[in-house]
């Protein structure tokens, strides 16, 4: 792999803009090749540094890594062998940003009430308000995850559904930010952020849409 290949597929990763099928490729990459995998770290560590130090924006930062990297290239290894127990695979976002993960996630969880006018109270209208609970009270969102993902799928076809899409997605959407699948979370409120311009699912779409980017550099 060519250097400047790598260094983009770094800073992808970094930034969180690998779909989830490029992420698990390039995680895979980092398990089998040392090299990368030391200045993943290596370029990590010194963004992490270089945002607490200067409170730099994301596009600053990462012209003055850039910038560093081309000039003392070798520094970055060191830094990497100070950070060798550093295990990457797990994710960046993991090791430096669960505790702030997780407080985005209480300060925008509300719990759901049924609005009367798009259809009261019937079946559908408890299960959904059973599983926006389940989204809070639970540590373990594997299940919740996909009871909401199925349901979400069906938003198109089924009427009782339908008139519940937004909140379906807002909380499906909480539930990968508790989980910590940041990127599932954000293309998730992009597509709530499509889909209803100039009302408030969209404000606070991409109000959390902004919050979630602003974790991969911490």
């Amino acid at each position: 792999m060519e250097e400047n290949e790598k260094q983009e597929l770094i800073e992808k990763f970094l930034q969180g803009k690998m779909t989830p099928e490029e992420e698990k490729i390039f995680k895979s990459q980092l398990s089998s090749d040392s090299e990368l995998r030391k200045e993943a770290e290596a370029t990590a560590l010194l963004i992490k540094k270089m945002k607490e130090d200067n409170n730099l924006k994301d596009k600053e930062i990462m012209e003055e890594v850039n910038g560093k990297k081309k000039l003392s290239h070798k520094r970055l290894y060191v830094i990497a062998s100070i950070a060798a127990s550093i295990i990457l695979i797990l994710g960046v976002t993991h090791f430096y940003g669960v505790n702030k993960t997780q407080r985005l996630f209480k300060e925008n969880y509300t719990t759901f009430s049924i609005d009367a006018t798009r259809g009261g109270n019937g079946q559908a209208e408890v299960e959904l308000c059973e599983l926006f609970g389940r989204v809070e009270s639970e540590k373990k969102m594997t299940e919740v995850i996909y009871r909401l993902e199925h349901i979400y799928n069906q938003v198109n076809t089924d009427y009782v559904y339908g008139m519940y899409a937004n909140d379906i997605a807002w909380y499906l959407a909480l539930a990968y930010l508790k989980d910590n699948r940041l990127i599932e979370a954000r293309k998730l409120l992009l597509d709530i952020a499509k889909a209803n311009e100039g009302n408030e699912y969209q404000q606070r779409a991409v109000n959390l849409y902004n919050e979630i980017e602003n974790l991969y550099f911490l």
